[in-house]
C-alpha cells in the first residue's frame, strides 16, 4: 500500500511540474506592466499554485505578497540578476509525514504482554522497588543492633572478670605494700609465668567468647517473580529532527522552489520561434547558504570596543563576503541567462550558415572561457518549433549538428549546480512569511519545519530570526534551505483537561463536555454516531461546518485532529505531557467499559481528588440521572484494581480520605455496584441499552482517557 501511495504522489508531482513548465515557457501573458514582474496565482480546493519572477532585474523587486495564498517572500539581492522564477505551491493536506519514522509508536508487543502479568503503570515497579529497599534497610539495621548488643554483652563480661579477686591481688594484700617482686614479670624474664598467664588469658578470652550470644544470620528476602522489562516508549530522534510523537504538522504544506526559466518565444514577423528543451519539465535552481553564528564573547578577555573599530570590522566582513559571493556565483554559472545571446536562439531566424558561424565563433573562444563554450555548445537544443502568425500552424525543425574545429583544451572543470553561498549575514537569507490558515485552530505559536529528503523526516535546521504576530497570525523566518515547508505545533497543547462531564439525555443519547487547557468541546452521542455541538476558545470558526452533523466516532476524531484540535492521547502520550497522573491502565480500561454499560442511566464528572489520589485510585463523581433533572447529590466513586466503593469524602471536603461510606459492601467494579445499589428503573434502562450505543461510548471514553488526563 505504501508503494502505491508513493507512486501516486510521484505521478502527481510530475504532473504539477509539467504544468508549471508549460506556464514558464511563455510568461508574456502574466507580466505586470507596473512592476515589470511575472505574477501568476491559481487557487484550488486542495492545491494552489503561484509563480513570480523579476524580469526587469530590478533590485527593488526582491519579493512579493500573494494575498490570496497568504504567503510573502523576499529573495537576497545576489539572486536578483538570475533568470529564475519562484514557485510557491500550497497544499491543504500533509502527504509526507506518514513516511517519518517517528510517526508511529514503537512496537507494543512486550508492552501489551505486561498487562496480563501485572501493571502497565511504571509506578507499580517503583512501589515494589521501594518495598524491597525498605526491607533491605530494615534487615541491615536489625543486624547492626544485634551486633552492638553482642559487643555490649562481651564488654560487660570482660569487666566482670577483671573485678574478681585473683592470685596477684591476694599476695599483695598479705605483704601489705607492693614491691618489685610482686610486679608481673616480663615474658623474657619469667617465661613460665608469661606462658601460664598467656594460657590463662587465652582461656578467659575463650570463655568470654562462649558467653557472648551468637549472631543470627539475616534472612534474605524472598525472590519475587521476574517482571518483564518494558522497553522505553520514547522515540529516539536525531538532532534537529521533529518528533511526531510530540508535535504535529498541520495547516497544509508550502512548496517553495526556485526554477530555471526556459527560453522564451521570440516573434519574428509572422513567425514565433520556440526553443524546445528536453526533458519538458522544470529544472530546479538549488539554493544553499551557510551561516556561522558569532561565538559568544569571553567574559575574561572581552573588552569594550570603539564604534569606529566595530564599523571597520563590519565593512571588512561585508567586503570579504561580497567577494566570496561573487566568486561563488561565477564558479557555479553553467547556463546562459534569459536575454543573453545563448538563451533565445536568435540566429535560428537567419540561415543555417549564420547559426554555424555563431557556433564556430563560440568554439574559438573556448580556450579563453571553458564555461562559455559549455553553455553555447552541447546537445541541450534538440529542435526548434516555428509557428506562423497567419495560420497558427506549427512545425518542428531539426537542427543538424555542425562540425566544430578541433581545439586543444585543458581538462574542463566539473559542472557545478546553480547555488549561492552566503555566510555570516542572516539578512541575506530568503525570507518566508505566511499567514496561518483559517482552516486550522491555533492554540500556540507554530514554528517552521523543512522536509529532509535524505533522512525522510521533518527538520528544524536552518531557520533563523523567527517572528510571530499573535494579532495577525503571521509567522515569518529566514531560511538557509528551500524546499517543502510545514507548520509544526505541540500536539498536546490542550492537555491535561481542566474538567469534564457526561450526562445521558435519553435511552440511547448522551452529551459529553470537555474543558481542555485552552479549548472547550461539547459533543452529542446518538446511538452509534457522534456530532460536534460547540467548540470554544479557538482562533477561528473552522469547525462550525461540522456542527450537528452526526458521524462515526473514528471519523470525528480524525476531523478534529486534522483541524488542530487533538484531545485524544495515545498510550505513550504521558511521556510528553506534564501535570498528568497516569492511572492503572487495565483498571482504567475496564472502568470505561463499565461507564459505557451504565451510561444511559448514570452521569459522571471529574473530581479534583483524582490527580493526587495515586495510580491505583481512580476518583470520579457519579449520580443516577433518569431525566434531564438531576436525581440526588453526586457521590464520590473510588475505583481500584480489586475493589470499587463509594467513599465518605465529598468533592467539597477539606481533605482527601479513602474511608468508605458506612455500611458499604464489597463490589468488584462499577457495574456490580450499580446493579446492587441502583433503582429498579435504572436497572431496567441498563438492560435496554443498545449495544451500538454502548460501543460508541466506549470508543469516546477510551480515546479521550478522561481519568488519566484530568
Amino acid at each position: 500500500m505504501a508503494a502505491i501511495l508513493q507512486q501516486y504522489q510521484d505521478t502527481q508531482t510530475e504532473k504539477l511540474d509539467v504544468a508549471t513548465y508549460n506556464l514558464l515557457t511563455d510568461l508574456r501573458p502574466h507580466v505586470d506592466l507596473e512592476t515589470n514582474t511575472v505574477q501568476f496565482c491559481s487557487l484550488g480546493r486542495h492545491v494552489s499554485l503561484a509563480v513570480w519572477s523579476n524580469c526587469s532585474k530590478n533590485l527593488k523587486n526582491k519579493g512579493f505578497l500573494f494575498k490570496d495564498l497568504g504567503v510573502r517572500f523576499e529573495l537576497p539581492k545576489q539572486l536578483m540578476d538570475k533568470d529564475i522564477a519562484v514557485r510557491i505551491m500550497r497544499t491543504e493536506y500533509d502527504h509526507v509525514s506518514k513516511f517519518c519514522r517517528s510517526k508511529k509508536m514503537l512496537d507494543l508487543a512486550e508492552f501489551r504482554a505486561r498487562e496480563t502479568l501485572s501493571d502497565v503503570v511504571l509506578e507499580e515497579d517503583l512501589r515494589r522497588e521501594r518495598e524491597r529497599e525498605a526491607a533491605r534497610v530494615a534487615a541491615e539495621q536489625q543486624a547492626e543492633r544485634e551486633a552492638a548488643e553482642a559487643e555490649r554483652l562481651a564488654a560487660e563480661a570482660a569487666s566482670a572478670k577483671d573485678k574478681k579477686p585473683g592470685f596477684m591481688s591476694a599476695g599483695s594484700s598479705r605483704s601489705g605494700s607492693p614491691d618489685k617482686s610482686s610486679a608481673p614479670a616480663s615474658p623474657s624474664k619469667s617465661p613460665k609465668g608469661g606462658k601460664k598467664k598467656g594460657k590463662k588469658g587465652k582461656k578467659g578470652k575463650d570463655k568470654s567468647k562462649s558467653r557472648s550470644p551468637k549472631r543470627t544470620p539475616v534472612p534474605d528476602p524472598e525472590p519475587e517473580p521476574p517482571v518483564p522489562k518494558v522497553p522505553s516508549l520514547l522515540v529516539a530522534t536525531d538532532k534537529e529532527e521533529l518528533n511526531l510523537r510530540r508535535y504535529r504538522v498541520i495547516g497544509g504544506l508550502i512548496h517553495f522552489d526556485l526554477l530555471h526559466i526556459p527560453p522564451q518565444p521570440k516573434v519574428v514577423g509572422v513567425w514565433t520561434l520556440r526553443e524546445v528543451c528536453e526533458p519538458r519539465t522544470v529544472r530546479r535552481f538549488p539554493f544553499r547558504a551557510d551561516y556561522r553564528p558569532p561565538p559568544p564573547a569571553d567574559g575574561l578577555t572581552s573588552r569594550r570596543r570603539e564604534p569606529e573599530e566595530i564599523e571597520r570590522e563590519i565593512r571588512q566582513q561585508e567586503a570579504e563576503m561580497q567577494k566570496l559571493i561573487s566568486t561563488s556565483v561565477d564558479e557555479v554559472s553553467s547556463q546562459p541567462a534569459v536575454g543573453e545571446a545563448g538563451a533565445v536562439p536568435a540566429a535560428v531566424s537567419e540561415s543555417r550558415g549564420s547559426v554555424s558561424a555563431s557556433e564556430t565563433a563560440s568554439a574559438r573562444s573556448v580556450s579563453r572561457s571553458a564555461r562559455r563554450s559549455l553553455s553555447r555548445t552541447g546537445s541541450r537544443v534538440s529542435r526548434v518549433r516555428i509557428s506562423a502568425a497567419g495560420d497558427g500552424s506549427e512545425r518542428d525543425t531539426e537542427l543538424s549538428p555542425v562540425p566544430e574545429p578541433t581545439v586543444e583544451l585543458p581538462e574542463p572543470p566539473q559542472p557545478i549546480d546553480y547555488a549561492l553561498e552566503v555566510a555570516d549575514r542572516p539578512e541575506d537569507f530568503p525570507l518566508v512569511e505566511t499567514r496561518l490558515p483559517e482552516t486550522t485552530l491555533w492554540f500556540e505559536p507554530p514554528f517552521f519545519v523543512r522536509w529532509d529528503e535524505d533522512r525522510s523526516c521533518w527538520s528544524t535546521e536552518g531557520f533563523y530570526d523567527t517572528r510571530y504576530n499573535e494579532e495577525t497570525y503571521v509567522l515569518q523566518a529566514r531560511t538557509l534551505r528551500l524546499g517543502l515547508f510545514g507548520l509544526a505545533v505541540n500536539r498536546f497543547s490542550n492537555l491535561p483537561y481542566q474538567n469534564w462531564s457526561y450526562a445521558p439525555t435519553g435511552p440511547a443519547s448522551a452529551e459529553l463536555n470537555i474543558t481542555a487547557a485552552v479549548a472547550g468541546v461539547r459533543m452529542a452521542v446518538k446511538d452509534d454516531l457522534v456530532s460536534l455541538c460547540e467548540v470554544t476558545g479557538g482562533s477561528s470558526n473552522c469547525l462550525e461546518q461540522y456542527y450537528d452533523k452526526f458521524m462515526k466516532p473514528e471519523k470525528l476524531i480524525q476531523t478534529l485532529q486534522r483541524h488542530g484540535l487533538d484531545l485524544f492521547p495515545e498510550e505513550d502520550s504521558y511521556l510528553y505531557i506534564e501535570g498528568t497522573s497516569l492511572k492503572h491502565q487495565p483498571c482504567e480500561k475496564h472502568l470505561y467499559w463499565c461507564m459505557a454499560l451504565v451510561g444511559n442511566a448514570y452521569g459522571f464528572s471529574s473530581s479534583r481528588w483524582n490527580l493526587l489520589a495515586g495510580a491505583e485510585n481512580l476518583v470520579l463523581q457519579f449520580k443516577e440521572m433518569l431525566s434531564e433533572q438531576l436525581q440526588g447529590n453526586p457521590a464520590l466513586l473510588l475505583v481500584r484494581p480489586r475493589k470499587t466503593t463509594i467513599v465518605e469524602c465529598g468533592e467539597t471536603s477539606q481533605g482527601w480520605s479513602d474511608q468508605e461510606a458506612p455500611g458499604m459492601p464489597y463490589f468488584a467494579d462499577l457495574y456490580h455496584l450499580v446493579e446492587a445499589l441502583g433503582s429498579e428503573e435504572a436497572r431496567a434502562r441498563l438492560e435496554a441499552a443498545p449495544c451500538t450505543f454502548v460501543n460508541c461510548l466506549h470508543t469516546l471514553f477510551t480515546a479521550t482517557r478522561l481519568l488519566s488526563y484530568s
